[in-house]
This record gives structure tokens, C-alpha cells and sequence, in this order.
């Protein structure tokens, strides 16, 4: 049997890994030397014996650096069977951290990217998987640190799984079909909106989107979670972009840009995996989750820049770009959601290219509109290891939005900040008296791992949401 060690230890000074490993070599090595650490001791691994190191983190320490470091001095195999970890003299706040934290980074590492073909034969079932635990914490209570962070590795594979899935896979009725699927085993209730019954909604925003796509699968997914012999703390609403393929629409995608657009559905993945969280964690809350799920194809009847629609709500958009499709789907899923005045209404999309052009690849772009939720939405990214960019809407970018013959432009006349004037625009589909929180997710891709994540789909947003349900309810 091969073993794979990790001992979790403090000492006065600073929070200490201890990691055994099998036959690593120079790739660890030039790992640990990358990573914010300082090697204090370091044994070359031969064929007769492991190789040990031991490193060092700041005892003053952010969750997303002791989630890097941690991430690059546990590179974990499938082949293992079986982790120790000792947590016995770390503080007993920082246990919680760290217990968490090895579960979902061990389970993350367990996830198989989709292969098809011939590639099918070099797919690697992870091995069963045994923990040993020394730890100060009561036994359950260190088991239930460990389990909560098993089943965020898993909420996050779910998301990471379908947004690598190819669009062939994941049209809108395959989707559909997997989201009924899980919600079956979650023990969730389903109701799917039509095209048909979108009309008699007036859902002219997310149906002109939807105008290209002869097959008619589009919907509105809705998810309806109750908790069981619970009192409920409040209302929630979750809103998830699952737009299954992006071209552009008749302002199509350069090459370079459409390839990849598969994973415009990100945030319906999130939201869903989110969804299946609240679910396992039986957390106290009434939450429902709506899904867009639509894809942005072109045709002779696809819509088309200077088209005037209707939104749910009322508000007329003119249409400037058929490539900021998002924010049209978003719009009345949006409007739906807010109308059963939840307490709080969170919603996540890989939204923008301007999001990215401002902050990178390594931050989640938020958007809180009440000022009551700056303090939460801080604390849940310093409390989960997500790093954000908290960014305004409204006020002052409520002009570049004016329309000569509509409510609403669809975009600004200026390509300066688009990911404010999305989110203002999404603002205005929300009602007043809801607690609302946009999340673009700017890092849904990055190379080479992020915090926690350690493949290049990070799943950022996943323990983000969770994070912030316990911060603005104060669980």
C-alpha cells in the first residue's frame, strides 16, 4: 500500500506543513519554492525511501495564501489511499481552516475531466480513499470539518464537470436532463418555464435571446429547496447564466474568442452546485434557484441590434450588442426571482470580458447593491480564501444606460467599464427591498489552479456563495 502523509503543526512562530511524499522529484521541489513558503528542512526522495519537507506559512496568514500554500505542497495522486494529518497543536480556529480545507483539495484532486474515444482507456479511477485524524477537536466535530470540505470538493467538481463538458453534450435539453437528475437525488422540486409559458410571462428579454434556436429547448429551470424539521432564518434566491454556447449572435465571436464559449454556462453551474450544498448541509433557509438556460446562436430569426423588447418587469431594452446576450436572459430570470421578495438574492455569470480586463483572472468581481452587504461579502472572501474586487453600480453610471426610444440601453455607447454598466443594468430587474448581490465571475478560469482549486476551471464562486449565506445570516 502506497501512504501519502500530510502533518498539519504549529510551532511558536509560525503555522507549519509537514508533507511526506512518494518519490516527488524536481517538479516539488520547484512547486514549494514558487509557493509564498520558506523551506526549513528538505530530504532528496529515493527509490527505497519518501521525500520529506517541511515549510513554514506566517502565523499572520490570508486563507487564500494558506490555501495556495497549501494547494502546491500537497501535489495528491488518485493512486492514494490513504492521509494522515495531525492538526493537534494548531490553534483550535485555525483546525476548522485547515480540516476543511485538506477535504475539498483532496476531493478536487479526485475529479476526472469528461474523455471521449480512445482517450476513454486512460481515464484514472481514484482509489478509496482513508483519513487518520489526530486532532485537539472532538472527534465528530473534526469529522464534520472534514465532511463539510469533502462536499465543497464535490460541489465544485459538479461545477468544474459541466462546464467541461462540450456544447454538443450540453445543449439545452441535455442540461435540462442532468439539472432534473440531480435535483431527483438531492430531493428537490423542478419547474421548468417553456418558451411558450415564457411568452405569457412577457419575457421578451430572455426570448429574444432565445429567437435562433429552432430546437426550442431554452427554459427557465427553477429549483425549490425546503429544509427538513428546521426553522427557516430567511429566504433566498439563487440566479445562475447557463447559456450552453455563446457565438455572439450577429456581432459574432472572432475565432480565438468563441472557442472555449462552452463554459458560458458557469454560473448556472455554480448556482446548481450551490444548490446541491444547501441541500446536503440542510441548511435553515427557503431557497430557490433559477437557471437561464439558453444558447445565443445565429439565424434569420436570431435578434439583432437596434430591436426594441419587453422585459418582465416592463422595462423596454434596445438592443445594442447581440453578444451581451447574458444580461438579456439574466434580466427577466432575474425579474422572476426577485418577485417572491427573498431576503437575499445572489446571482452568478461569467458576464463580461471587462471584468477580466480590470482585475485578472485571480479575483471574483462582486457587486453588492445595498451597502449592508459590503461587510458580508468581505468577510464571507476572507473566510472562504475566494479573493474578490468589490465594485459600485448605479449612481453615477445610470446615464450611459439612457435610451432615445427605450427604458434601458442594452449596453453603454463606451466599452470603458462594461462590467458596472451590466451590473447597473441587471439592477434594475431586481426589486426594491432585496438584498442583491451580482457576481461576475472573472475567475472562472485560471492556469494552473487558484487558492484551493488546483486545475485551470477554478469553480471560484462555489464556496464564495456559501460563504456568504453564513456571513449575511450570521450562522
Amino acid at each position: 500500500m502506497k501512504w501519502t502523509h500530510l502533518d498539519l503543526i504549529v510551532t511558536t512562530n509560525s503555522h507549519v506543513l509537514e508533507g511526506t511524499y512518494q518519490r516527488l522529484g524536481k517538479e516539488f521541489v520547484t512547486a514549494v519554492k514558487k509557493a509564498p513558503l520558506k523551506i526549513h528542512t528538505w530530504k532528496e526522495p529515493t527509490e527505497a525511501t519518501n521525500c520529506q519537507v517541511l515549510v513554514s506559512v506566517p502565523t499572520e496568514f490570508s486563507v487564500f495564501d494558506f490555501h495556495t500554500a497549501l494547494r502546491k505542497v500537497l501535489p495528491y495522486q488518485k493512486k492514494t489511499e490513504h492521509l494522515r494529518i495531525n492538526t493537534t497543536t494548531l490553534p483550535l480556529s485555525v483546525e476548522e481552516t485547515a480540516l476543511t480545507a485538506v477535504g475539498t483539495l483532496v476531493e478536487q484532486h479526485r475529479y476526472q475531466i469528461p474523455l471521449y474515444g480512445k482517450k476513454q482507456s486512460t481515464i484514472e479511477k481514484p482509489s478509496k480513499l482513508s483519513f487518520e485524524l489526530s486532532t485537539s477537536l472532538a472527534k465528530e466535530q473534526a469529522k464534520k470539518y472534514l465532511s463539510k470540505g469533502v462536499a465543497l470538493g464535490k460541489a465544485m467538481n459538479l461545477a468544474r464537470y459541466l462546464s467541461d463538458l462540450p456544447g454538443n453534450e450540453l445543449m439545452p435539453k441535455h442540461y435540462l436532463s442532468r439539472i432534473k437528475s440531480l435535483a431527483k437525488g438531492w430531493k428537490l422540486k423542478v419547474k421548468t418555464y417553456t418558451v411558450a409559458e415564457l411568452q405569457k410571462l412577457g419575457a421578451g428579454a430572455f426570448l429574444a435571446v432565445v429567437r435562433a434556436d429552432l430546437s426550442r429547448g431554452a427554459t427557465i429551470a427553477k429549483l425549490t429547496y425546503r429544509p427538513k424539521k428546521t426553522k427557516t432564518k430567511g429566504k433566498i434566491a439563487l440566479v445562475g447564466k447557463g447559456l450552453c454556447y455563446d457565438t455572439g449572435g450577429y456581432n459574432i465571436k472572432t475565432g480565438d474568442y468563441m472557442y472555449g464559449m462552452h463554459r458560458d454556462m458557469g454560473g448556472s453551474g455554480v448556482a446548481l452546485s450551490l444548490m446541491g450544498l444547501i441541500a446536503e448541509f440542510n441548511l435553515p433557509f427557503e431557497v430557490d434557484c433559477y437557471l437561464a438556460i439558453a444558447e445565443n446562436l445565429i439565424s434569420p430569426t436570431a435578434f439583432r441590434p437596434n430591436d426594441v423588447v419587453n422585459a418582465m418587469n416592463g422595462l423596454s431594452i434596445e438592443v445594442v450588442n447581440t453578444d451581451a446576450e447574458g444580461r438579456m436572459v439574466l434580466s427577466d430570470t432575474l425579474a422572476l426571482a426577485s418577485r417572491e421578495k427573498p431576503d437575499l438574492l445572489i446571482d452568478f455569470a461569467t458576464l463580461t470580458g471587462s471584468a477580466i480586463r480590470s482585475i485578472g483572472t485571480s479575483r471574483l468581481a462582486v457587486f453588492p447593491r445595498e451597502k449592508k452587504l459590503e461587510g458580508p461579502v468581505d468577510a464571507a472572501s476572507d473566510a472562504c480564501g475566494e479573493n474578490i474586487w468589490r465594485f459600485p453600480m448605479g449612481a453615477e453610471y445610470e446615464d450611459a444606460l439612457k435610451s432615445d426610444v427605450a427604458d434601458l440601453r442594452q449596453i453603454s455607447s463606451n466599452n470603458y467599464c462594461d462590467h458596472i454598466y451590466a451590473a447597473t443594468f441587471l439592477s434594475h430587474f431586481v426589486e426594491k427591498g432585496v438584498a442583491y448581490v451580482h457576481v461576475d465571475l472573472s475567475s472562472d478560469t485560471h492556469k494552473g489552479g487558484l487558492g484551493l482549486s488546483p486545475h485551470d476551471v477554478t469553480s471560484s464562486g462555489v464556496r464564495f456563495g456559501h460563504a456568504l449565506i453564513e456571513k449575511y445570516f450570521n450562522l
